[in-house]
């Protein structure tokens, strides 16, 4: 991957061209908009969300495909449809024609810039990449760095590039498959074991790992967006990190299963002991975790509850 000179431009009032107005090109206009550009977009079609806020005057909407020419006056383009890989190149050869920089959309060789993974509280805004190598890490990064993680971590955010070598290879072995497990399912992937055996030179065995890991989501049967290892992976960790809370806050107050949980939590019995009394399964825990509801934790851990880059 190229060696990207990171830099923050000011794009208020400039012109931005972004081709494709469906669900990654939804995104991109709401962060251009919102960061002051005079966005343009041209797609056949779009979202709700891009139609009501070219509607609300917020961007200028063209309902067509691109045509050769689209990029006059541009400061910056995006193709953020990359479906059609004709368009993709013909795009390039006018941005090259105009000397426009273009970002097509996780086609890292026809790019002449790459969005970071960012983080903003104000005017403070912290910015990671990966120079486009895993878009799966630079979120990871982000969520690390905005302490919005759903796991956590023992490894600081920029000891993750150790591993952007190996995501890299992996994510690019798959894209010539035409395989491209969930976003979900590669951050259920990126693990702290993965890490420890890259950090202990055990590459070839890092590699099967994350293979056997992301090809369980190429095949699984997990409903739209979501991935059930992710979620386990969250509800199992959020159950590590947190500690005891009182067994009867569980429980909706003044119910009698509340009033039986304080009872029996005076009579000195353990939380697992209450758990398993009370049939609180670790399945059941599990699935309460998922909704971000309080639970019980009946394994072995101790007792507790549970609480993106583009090219």
């Amino acid at each position: 991957m190229p060696p990207y000179y990171p830099v923050f431009l000011d794009l208020r009032g400039r012109r931005v061209v972004v081709i494709g107005g469906g669900p990654t090109g939804e995104e991109k206009v709401e962060r251009l908009v919102d960061f002051g550009a005079d966005v343009v977009v041209f797609s056949p079609k779009v979202t709700r969300a891009v139609r009501l806020m070219a509607e609300e005057g917020r961007l200028s909407l063209h309902r067509r495909r691109y045509r050769s020419g689209d990029l006059e006056g541009a400061f910056i383009a995006i193709v953020a449809d990359n479906r059609d890989a004709d368009l993709n190149e013909e795009v390039s050869r006018e941005a090259a024609e105009r000397n426009v920089p273009l970002n097509v959309n996780d086609v890292t060789h026809l790019c002449t810039w790459i969005a970071p993974s960012m983080v903003r509280n104000g005017d403070v805004i912290i910015a990671a990449s990966t120079g486009g190598s895993s878009p799966a890490l630079a979120r990871k990064l982000r969520e690390e760095l905005a302490g919005t993680s759903r796991t956590g971590s023992r490894f600081r955010p920029i000891e993750y590039g150790d591993l952007a070598p190996l995501l890299s290879e992996v994510r690019t072995e798959l894209l010539e498959q035409d395989i491209r497990p969930k976003p979900d399912h590669w951050q259920a992937s990126i693990t702290e074991d993965l890490m420890d055996m890259v950090r202990s030179g055990e590459t070839e065995r890092a590699r099967e790992t994350l293979l056997s890991n992301l090809m369980i989501g190429a095949d699984c049967d997990c409903p739209g967006r979501t991935c059930q290892m992710w979620e386990d992976l969250a509800a199992r960790r959020s159950c590590e990190a947190t500690g005891p809370i009182p067994i009867e806050d569980h429980y909706r107050p003044g119910s009698p299963r509340q009033i039986e949980a304080a009872r029996l939590r005076e009579k000195g019995m353990s939380f697992s002991e209450i758990g398993k009394r009370m049939g609180i399964t670790r399945q059941r825990a599990l699935q309460l975790a998922q909704k971000g509801r309080r639970f019980l934790n009946t394994g072995r851990n101790p007792d507790g509850r549970g609480g993106g880059e583009s090219t």
